[in-house]
């Protein structure tokens, strides 16, 4: 076996090494094709289990969509007053019918996407090692790879703990029947959202710290660079040498960090209709839960009240964590250009031809961070989902603000017509 074969193999162990429990619970559910190439390589030998294995991780994406399907009819059929409110508002009804129905399209594209594109994940996994082989610095790169899974095994926790308290709350306000309807419409969208979101930030978080780790090295070249405007032309010659290793390098650094853009922009393509599916769900469950605090606020404990409210905190995490996935990669790009801009080799236009090439590769981005260039994925995302929501919500309490006095006022005429017909 060559070098770079045990390279990518040993790239292939640090990528299985840190998600692992993040990829087989995807494949499990069947959000992730079955199987990638190193269990493809590991499972040689049974292939009577690696065919099982296949057949199960499509039955059991199936059997959740089904599953989702036939309870939300049921629960419409045999129990509508719990999938929508007759005394609440329209535009609180309307919202209820969309949550209903995102909950079956939710599961049915994460579930279908995978299967539909195997090619995409397996090539993705690839270009991955690949890179990572070609940078050739591998204690750098476990480093970022153990921090990203860290954060993504402590937001799976939380998530958990929120499906699990949400599951089991339900059966102490809603009957056995209908509970067990609502959770089974309930917890595999949630699950479809929580993999993918975290496998989205996984990727991402591996390509933001390559970027860095690239960063790092072009800095080193930044303060060597800086040393040399300090010395004499001779010494300068005399390093003629380490020019050409800088530029060796940064030519290097150009390839990968294009393949990187390259990368985050078929990611972003790829998971654009999913992502405009998980936000769109995230913020009507955002707004139906405050809407319902709000309309049943006299009528709910203060526990209940809690938990609501962490729930819908919890789907806010969703946006932040895809907004801060494509930050971080937005604040490499900037951490790269402001690292070109410091390398300014008067003594070799080699050197700063390179540098400009580089900085132009960069700085020409276009609908890299974009979900099917109909939103832009970065941190202004947060705010301004918190300002659509607020204005929804301001729009609910004029609503309900004004039947409560359309119903006083009806109630005052009633009242001055049966005291008039009483005087007669």
């Amino acid at each position: 076996m060559c070098l770079v074969e045990l390279d990518a193999a040993f790239y292939q162990y640090l990528l299985e090494k840190q998600f692992l429990p993040l990829l087989n619970v995807a494949q499990c559910f069947g959000f992730l094709p079955y199987p990638f190439d190193f269990q493809r390589q590991a499972e040689v030998k049974n292939i009577v289990l690696q065919k099982m294995l296949t057949i199960l991780n499509r039955t059991f994406g199936l059997a959740m969509i089904g599953t989702v399907l036939t309870c939300c009819v049921s629960l419409y059929v045999c129990y509508p007053s719990y999938m929508y409110e007759e005394d609440y508002p329209p535009v609180l009804n309307i919202a209820y019918h969309l949550e209903n129905w995102l909950k079956i399209v939710t599961v049915l594209v994460a579930v279908l996407r995978p299967q539909t594109s195997t090619a995409y994940f397996r090539e993705t996994v690839n270009s991955l090692v690949q890179i990572m082989v070609q940078y050739d610095q591998g204690w750098r790169i476990e480093r970022k790879l153990a921090s990203v899974a860290s954060v993504s095994k402590r937001l799976s926790v939380v998530f958990l703990l929120d499906d699990f308290t949400i599951a089991t709350g339900l059966y102490f306000i809603v009957e056995g029947a209908p509970a067990t309807l609502i959770n089974l419409c309930y917890i595999p969208p949630f699950i479809a959202i929580v993999i993918n979101v975290l496998h989205y930030y996984a990727l991402f978080g591996t390509i933001s710290g390559i970027v860095s780790c690239s960063n790092d090295t072009l800095y080193g070249i930044t303060v060597e660079g800086k040393k040399d405007r300090q010395r004499s032309c001779s010494e300068r010659r005399r390093k003629s040498n380490k020019v050409e290793n800088d530029i060796a390098t940064i030519d290097k650094l150009v390839r990968l960090h294009k393949a990187l853009l390259h990368l985050t922009w078929k990611t972003n393509a790829h998971y654009g209709v999913l992502l405009l599916i998980i936000m769109l769900y995230s913020f009507v469950q955002i707004s139906v839960i405050l809407a319902e605090l709000y309309f049943d606020n006299y009528d709910l404990p203060l526990v209940f009240v809690g938990i609501c409210l962490t729930h819908a905190a919890v789907y806010f995490m969703f946006f932040l964590i895809i907004a801060h996935a494509n930050h971080a990669i937005i604040m490499e790009n900037e951490r790269t250009l402001l690292l070109l801009l410091d390398i300014n080799c008067i003594w070799n236009s080699e050197l700063n031809g390179m540098v400009d090439y580089y900085f132009m590769q960069v700085s020409n981005l276009r609908d890299t961070h974009q979900a099917c260039g109909m939103i832009k994925l970065d941190m202004q995302l947060v705010p301004n989902v918190v300002a659509v929501i607020t204005s929804i919500l301001f729009i609910l309490m004029q609503f309900s603000d004004a039947d409560q006095n359309q119903d006083i006022e009806t109630l005052y005429r009633l009242d001055n017509i049966y005291n008039i017909s009483v005087e007669t």
